[in-house]
């Protein structure tokens, strides 16, 4: 999932800013937490504990935000493209490559543009679709680029009919990709013949939303809305499902293996304020229930299934700023089979926009993201490590 911030354009602040297109980088600093043995206070005072089954994954070459990353085939993940901190006004075309058998990153080939709030998603091939995002001016973009892990290369591909960000690409189980938001409508990309296709669905075009496969195929999104929408790619159609109370900006989502959907805060919008509570979603009834509440209110976290059914909430933004509160290093854990919610440890830094990656082993790799308004932003990658059936 790839959600997209409201800030003011930095490219009229600063006309003279450095796009880089390189392969590596220092990165930003690492933050001081990792360098001191002092304990870590909370927002509003309280002690943060490391959990145990969270460790360090090494330091990415690059520090970054608002990027992608990708499972491949052979268990690495792929890192592209994102933002460093604002205050050096970093741009990255440049990728990375995390392995988790020796905990290490490398770098991969540079793309051909610089891209942040783009969008990603692996073929069935094997290779990594990459989609449009914002440039070094902040414009939106339509090109495409396609990496093959075999050679390490990318490759132009058709550009989208739209220039987009902040949108989202997910692969149907035909092999196609359906990317959706950051623009008018949807598009659906075709590997086989290398083409594009525009669907102007109404009420579907929307950024700051999320977007979750079902068991039959069929595709849940939600936005900033009322309502959800369903996507039937056997009949290239749209439906609109049952309401919400209220919607949720900047939310987080994951399937459960019922075949229902948790739906995790976001921004109150009625209020203002952030949501601690989640819901789920099912499909087959059209109907809303309550999920319990997380330790606190957030938004801009991720939320990742685990392999025993589990899902791990992390990082975010809960917006008390005016408590000194920069971004969460909090995790929560969901258990669908008790409906209730538990503590998962915090991380060793503070993040939100950065990315949660099942790995083929099962653990979670956590990987980038920024502190409050992107003042800083971290190069640090941490894994969770799930605990035996019935624990964390």
């Amino acid at each position: 999932m790839h959600l997209q911030r409201r800030w003011l354009p930095v490219a009229m602040l600063l006309p003279a800013m450095e796009a880089s297109g390189c392969s590596g980088g220092d990165g930003d600093a690492a933050p001081p937490e990792l360098a001191s043995a002092a304990p870590r206070v909370g927002a509003r005072g309280e002690a943060l504990r490391t959990h145990p089954i969270w460790a360090p994954a090494g330091s990415m070459i690059s520090g970054r935000h608002l990027h992608t990353a990708t499972l491949l085939a052979d268990g690495k993940v792929l890192v592209t493209g994102g933002r460093g901190a604002d205050t050096d006004w970093r741009y990255w075309a440049s990728a990375e490559l995390y392995s988790p058998a020796t905990r290490t990153w490398t770098p991969a080939a540079s793309m051909s543009a610089v891209r942040f709030e783009h969008a990603a998603a692996r073929l069935q091939s094997g290779k990594v679709l990459v989609t449009g995002g914002r440039d070094a001016l902040e414009h939106a973009q339509a090109s495409a680029e396609l990496y093959d892990p075999a050679t390490d290369t990318w490759t132009p591909v058709s550009p989208m009919v739209l220039a987009r960000h902040g949108h989202t690409a997910t692969q149907l189980l035909n092999g196609k990709v359906l990317v959706v938001g950051g623009g008018n409508g949807t598009e659906l990309y075709d590997p086989a013949t290398d083409t594009w296709t525009i669907h102007y669905a109404t009420g579907v075009g929307r950024n700051l939303h999320t977007v979750t496969v079902l068991r039959d195929g069929k595709l849940l999104v939600m936005d900033d809305g009322f309502y959800p929408r369903l996507y039937d790619p056997v009949t290239n159609t749209w439906r609109t499902g049952d309401r919400l109370d209220a919607p949720r900006e900047g939310h987080a989502a994951a399937l459960l293996p019922s075949g229902k959907v948790l739906v995790t805060g976001g921004i109150n919008q009625r209020t203002g304020g952030y949501f601690s509570s989640a819901l789920l979603f099912d499909p087959v009834a059209d109907a809303w229930t309550d999920a319990g509440s997380m330790s606190e209110g957030r938004s801009w976290h991720t939320a990742t299934r685990l392999p025993g059914g589990k899902v791990l909430v992390v990082g975010g933004y809960d917006g008390l700023e005016e408590e000194g509160s920069e971004a969460l290093a909090r995790t929560d854990l969901y258990d669908p089979a008790a409906n209730a919610w538990t503590d998962a440890g915090s991380m060793s830094t503070t993040a939100y926009w950065h990315t949660a990656t099942l790995l083929s082993t099962g653990q979670v790799l956590v990987a980038g993201g920024s502190s409050y308004e992107a003042v800083r932003t971290w190069p640090t990658a941490e894994v969770y490590t799930p605990g035996p059936m019935g624990s964390p």
